[in-house]
């Protein structure tokens, strides 16, 4: 699919800290990064089986049927921000934005944000092992660009960076606009106009 101009970020903004962070957003150009184990998906990056080479207590992550600890490992040093093609999608108001209490925040793709790759969304698990140490790191990169089909809705693209920084800067004019929900009290609705 062609990458659209616009992409979105959805935000609540219930707490005197959602509105700090979106004011942080708004007045210093950045966004935060999160690890994959930070967002809402517990089986984030895993619809890839990724296999390599056995080693001390391989078989432990096996038995118990977790995510190996070496691949993990690899895994956090990934930030993954999650945006949408879409702005007016109402199960993600309502996940993401407090149920029409929040914010939708707008982004333009000529800058920084035009470094996103569109999610696809699988019907099955894929089986993939791997010897070296590049190929699993491009093979980690990929599997947070696919999630399970059940996720589809939410329309998604993202940016993968392997970054120690905890934001992404953008440039004045990345930020286009933001979009009010309308369940906004007048007062928070006021204050964010203000900003």
């Amino acid at each position: 699919m062609e990458k659209p101009s616009f992409i979105y970020k959805y935000k609540g903004v219930s707490s005197i800290t959602d509105l700090i962070r979106l004011l942080d957003i708004i007045n210093n150009n950045r966004i935060f990064l999160p690890t994959y184990n930070q967002l809402n998906d517990p089986l984030e990056g895993q619809i890839i089986s990724i296999s390599t080479d056995a080693y001390a207590g391989y078989s432990m992550s096996l038995a118990a049927d977790e995510e190996d600890m070496f691949i993990k490992d690899k895994k956090e040093k990934f930030k993954v921000l999650s945006l949408s093609e879409q702005w007016n999608n109402p199960q993600l108001w309502a996940h993401y934005a407090n149920g029409y209490k929040g914010v939708c925040l707008c982004f333009s793709t000529k800058g920084v944000f035009g470094e996103i790759g569109e999610v696809e969304y699988c019907q099955e698990r894929e089986e993939e092992y791997v010897k070296s140490d590049r190929a699993l790191t491009k093979l980690i990169r990929n599997s947070f660009y696919k999630k399970e089909i059940g996720w589809s809705y939410e329309k998604e693209w993202r940016m993968i960076t392997k970054s120690s920084k905890k934001y992404l800067q953008f440039k004045d004019g990345d930020l286009c606009g933001v979009i009010l929900g309308h369940g906004l009290t007048n007062e928070v609705s006021d204050f964010i106009k203000k900003i």
